[in-house]
């Protein structure tokens, strides 16, 4: 007796294609990743306020207070180094007060006034101690339009480019790729103030300089169209995306040795190499596909990514 054969598989709508839950799912990652950065977006100004609002010691500050090489950018010049610091340095106390977090600096920094005078106390790098007296000030206008204001406009505007493309574009490799980058650096941008004030979102902005890493090498693989290596092995373009998650876990675990506190420091600067190598990548496929393309559509793409990275790093 003959069996009925079940063809329910070959009816159209009765269940999903692999390739369909694929795509489905990638797009439910880059819209999880671009309701992260909105968020983010809206918690990020009130944590810089309150920094902005107290008295500034002549220097920020890292994660675990470690002594950064960043400088003012106006007339009224500041510096760790200015004080006397280097790289390593950790603020350990304020006059007689031990801080060991953001959140008590700030405490004792709002229980003081601008021009006053106070004592700080210093671990250097090798283990000796040291004190250092300073006048507290304001942190300059221009330092806040340097810091805060413009990264976050400019991010903010990243952002929202993200949005449009992921609403106009949603489904095609470049433009995943695209809308993951867009969204982690615009929060990497916005968040470069919280990383030197207040770490209270550091651990999201470690995340998200990884993301721009990996998003940079996947564009590099799939922009404007996906090439062939990636089409052969798809594979790749996860390539990015696995050393940003190890090179993130290997900061975060440097953001969690309290007793080590410049091992986050030199962490995140790894990252920084990988995103310099993943743009630098993107760079080298973009020049390929212009010297190859057919199609002058795509030739008119490259050249415009090309001039906008030279504009980019080279305004001058």
């Amino acid at each position: 007796m003959t069996q009925p054969v079940d063809d329910t598989r070959s009816l159209p709508g009765t269940q999903l294609s692999w390739t369909s839950l694929r795509e489905r799912l990638l797009d439910g990652i880059v819209l999880a990743v671009l309701l992260g950065a909105l968020i983010l977006f809206a918690l990020l100004p009130g944590p810089a306020l309150r920094w902005m609002r107290a008295p500034f010691i002549g220097a920020f500050v890292q994660p675990h207070l470690v002594f950064n090489d960043l400088s003012g950018a106006g007339a009224t010049d500041w510096s760790a180094e200015q004080l006397g610091l280097e790289f390593g340095d950790q603020l350990v106390a304020v006059d007689d007060a031990a801080v060991a977090s953001a959140a008590e600096l700030l405490a004792e920094l709002h229980s003081r006034q601008i021009g006053e005078q106070i004592v700080l106390g210093i671990e250097q790098r090798n283990g000796d101690q040291m004190t250092i007296s300073l006048t507290l000030r304001a942190l300059p206008l221009i330092d806040r339009m340097v810091y805060a204001y413009v990264p976050y406009l400019v991010g903010f505007a990243y952002l929202l480019l993200s949005l449009w493309v992921f609403g106009t574009r949603r489904g095609e490799p470049a433009a995943r790729a695209f809308t993951v980058l867009g969204a982690a650096l615009a929060v990497v941008l916005a968040g470069w103030y919280d990383t030197n004030s207040s770490h209270q979102f550091v651990i999201f902005w470690t995340a998200a300089l990884g993301l721009v890493g990996a998003g940079l090498f996947h564009l590099g693989l799939t922009f404007p169209r996906p090439h062939g290596i990636s089409l052969r092995a798809a594979y790749l373009r996860m390539l990015g995306y696995v050393v940003a998650v190890l090179l993130v876990a290997n900061a975060l675990a440097g953001l969690s040795q309290a007793g080590v506190p410049w091992l986050y420091t030199n962490a995140w600067r790894l990252l920084a190499i990988f995103v310099g190598a993943a743009f630098g990548f993107l760079l080298v496929m973009v020049v390929l596909r212009r010297m190859n393309t057919p199609s002058p559509v795509e030739a008119q793409q490259t050249r415009v990514v090309l001039w906008a990275a030279g504009f980019a790093f080279f305004p001058g």
